[in-house]
């Protein structure tokens, strides 16, 4: 535990000298939602998580970016020979991005309540519940396509083209009914309608919440079995220069 915490915390001092992810992570997608006020899709209980959304799975190459600086400062052998076990250091990457995740979800809400008056019926309970899964979700989602991914550039592409696929099928570019019928069939299979379902639920009033979460637990627990599956310390990452 105390290995950890002291990784993570290393991480976050890395964050704060070079903090330009979190503005890729939270600044942008909290300026778009000025520009993009009569253009919302769904009303803002929905583009609010959705624009979220989007950019949360957009961030997931950035997650696992600590990763793979590990491996190209050449710290990750010094870290396995170092009495840390794996789980210890993949939960110390692992934190840091949870919190920033969380806190991005919810500063967007709070943009979305000043911005749009939106209410918040389901209360601040389930609102910060929700902001906590969704965020294990992506962190879990990000280390398990780490785990897959031997180089950078591979993590890039993955992100890239996982984000319009994940974020097109449930909801986060168009409403789901103006897609196609097969894309309409499919799209509970996105992890991002479940996202979406459940601040509805928390921003609208609307039932389905506790199906949602248990979705979204659903899906951290598949991403989680993969990371398990696939994600070996000895396996080499390329991609970035020492």
């Amino acid at each position: 535990m105390v290995s950890t915490l002291l990784i993570a915390r290393n991480e976050l001092r890395l964050l704060q000298r070079d903090p330009f992810p979190l503005f890729v992570l939270i600044g942008m997608p909290g300026v778009l939602l000025f520009f993009v006020t009569d253009a919302l899709i769904g009303g803002p209980a929905h583009s609010v998580p959705a624009l979220a959304s989007l950019f949360a799975l957009m961030g997931t190459g950035s997650m696992g970016f600590s990763f793979f600086r590990e491996h190209g400062w050449g710290t990750w052998d010094r870290l396995r020979v170092a009495p840390v076990r794996t789980i210890e250091l993949v939960a110390g990457n692992a934190i840091p991005m949870l919190a920033v995740t969380a806190a991005q979800q919810l500063i967007m809400v709070a943009i979305g309540i000043a911005v749009f008056s939106l209410d918040v019926p389901g209360g601040a309970a389930q609102l910060v519940i929700t902001a906590l899964v969704c965020a294990a979700m992506y962190v879990a989602l990000a280390i398990a396509l780490t785990s897959l991914c031997r180089t950078m550039s591979q993590l890039n592409a993955a992100s890239m083209l996982g984000t319009m696929a994940i974020a097109g099928a449930g909801g986060a570019i168009a409403k789901i009914a103006a897609l196609p019928g097969w894309v309409q069939a499919i799209a509970p299979a996105s992890p991002v309608y479940w996202v979406i379902d459940a601040y509805r639920s928390v921003l609208n009033g609307e039932q389905g919440f506790g199906r949602a979460i248990a979705m979204l637990v659903g899906f951290a627990a598949l991403f989680t079995a993969i990371t398990l599956w696939q994600f070996r310390a000895h396996k080499p990452k390329e991609g970035l220069a020492g």
